[in-house]
C-alpha cells in the first residue's frame, strides 16, 4: 500500500512524465512482480516505458533502463 500511495501522491503533485513518477511505477512493478502478479507489473512497466520515452526519448539510457525492467518481467511471465 505504501508504494501505491506514494505513486498516487506523486501523480497528484507532479507532471505526468516526471522522473519521480516513472521511478514509482517501476518500484511498484518490481513489488508486483516479486509477488507473482506479472500482469499488474507489466501494465505498470509499460506505463513507465512510455513515460520515459516521452520524457527522455527513445535512445536515452533512462528509457533503456525501463525497457530492460519490462523485458525482465516479460521473461518472468514465460
Amino acid at each position: 500500500p505504501l508504494l501505491r500511495d506514494a505513486l498516487e501522491r506523486r501523480r497528484a503533485a507532479l507532471p505526468k512524465d516526471d522522473p519521480m513518477i516513472i521511478d514509482s511505477l517501476a518500484h511498484l512493478a518490481a513489488l508486483e512482480s516479486a509477488r507473482g502478479r506479472f500482469m499488474e507489473a507489466d501494465a505498470l512497466l509499460a506505463e513507465a516505458v512510455n513515460a520515459a520515452r516521452r520524457r527522455f526519448g527513445d535512445e536515452s539510457a533512462e528509457t533503456a533502463h525501463y525497457l530492460d525492467a519490462h523485458a525482465g518481467n516479460l521473461d518472468d511471465m514465460g
